[in-house]
């Protein structure tokens, strides 16, 4: 699993008081909304990674072809599988 840090302005440590109130950490407080997020994107998310995906589809098509960026087709596949939802 990837690991990822988050610098939080003083003005915004409500969340770490709100989880501390809640018995919780702030990664246990954050995550299910993040989870949330990243498995049901905004339709506006969605209509913007559409755009990119069909923009950009003859070329992931031709770097895919070529062997020259797998991991361009994983993305893509992440992304349409998203937007398909």
């Amino acid at each position: 699993m990837a690991s990822i840090t988050i610098n939080i302005p003083d003005e915004q440590l409500k969340l770490q008081a709100l989880a501390r109130e809640s018995g919780i950490s702030l990664e246990d407080l954050l995550c299910p909304k993040i989870e949330d997020w990243l498995n049901h994107p905004t339709s506006e998310f969605a209509q913007a990674a559409n755009y990119v995906l069909r923009k950009n589809a003859e070329l992931y098509r031709r770097l895919v072809r070529d062997k020259k960026m797998v991991v361009v087709h994983a993305s893509w596949l992440y992304l349409k599988n998203l937007c398909d939802r």
